[in-house]
């Protein structure tokens, strides 16, 4: 698995706006906790590799006053769904995987 830096593109943009929608849709049953209330999905997504290269999931950064974490959005069928995983409380910070990675 390879993770490169935080990109926009067309169809990350347009999956991290439906899982956005999903994540309200399972906030508004209490299916998410409260803490990612408010929060804003960044639409700049770090794409998640497999071995082969395909993308597998965009991880998304959350931000907002009292939210922080991130969701990961299905980019592959074989993902199963468009909103993989949502973090609350979790920290992102692509950045320093790479630079950890090229030491």
């Amino acid at each position: 698995m390879s993770v490169t830096t935080a990109v926009v593109s067309q169809e990350s943009e347009r999956h991290v706006a439906l899982a956005a929608t999903h994540a309200s849709l399972l906030l508004s049953v209490d299916a998410l906790p409260r803490s990612l209330a408010g929060a804003e999905v960044e639409s700049a997504a770090t794409p998640v590799h497999d071995l082969s290269g395909d993308v597998l999931f965009w991880r998304a950064r959350l931000r907002g006053s009292k939210a922080r974490g991130y969701l990961d959005v299905g980019a592959s069928p074989a993902m199963g769904a468009v909103l993989v995983a949502a973090s609350p409380d979790a920290v992102w910070e692509p950045e320093r995987l790479v630079e950890e990675a090229l030491e």
